[in-house]
């Protein structure tokens, strides 16, 4: 976490931050939302996804028993990142809620 975060991150020293090790994306989101599941504090959270997205995510979230929403990310006139459209998206998601964002492999 420290490489990907760096050391003094707020988040990090405040111990705000979890991570785990998987052998693929798949099991990594499979693993994860089994275990915000089974720990996140808000029980009913919902998983924000982009509006453009990998079509197992939606499968995963819905196996793993959360809801899914989806928040701006795509704009298809302009072929590139929605970007005023994600912020205020992300900007109105309640607190403790959940927020998936995949980068690309």
């Amino acid at each position: 976490m420290e490489l990907a975060y760096g050391a003094d991150h707020p988040a990090l020293v405040e111990d705000r931050i979890a991570s785990m090790q998987t052998v693929s994306g798949t099991g990594a989101l499979y693993l994860g939302f089994q275990m915000i599941k089974k720990y996140h504090p808000v029980k009913l959270a919902k998983v924000y996804t982009p509006n453009v997205t990998w079509s197992l995510h939606h499968n995963i979230i819905a196996e793993c028993g959360f809801e899914e929403k989806c928040f701006r990310y795509y704009n298809t006139v302009t072929k590139g990142i929605d970007m005023n459209g994600m912020l205020e998206d992300l900007e109105s998601i309640e607190d403790g809620q959940v927020l998936l964002i995949q980068t690309s492999a």
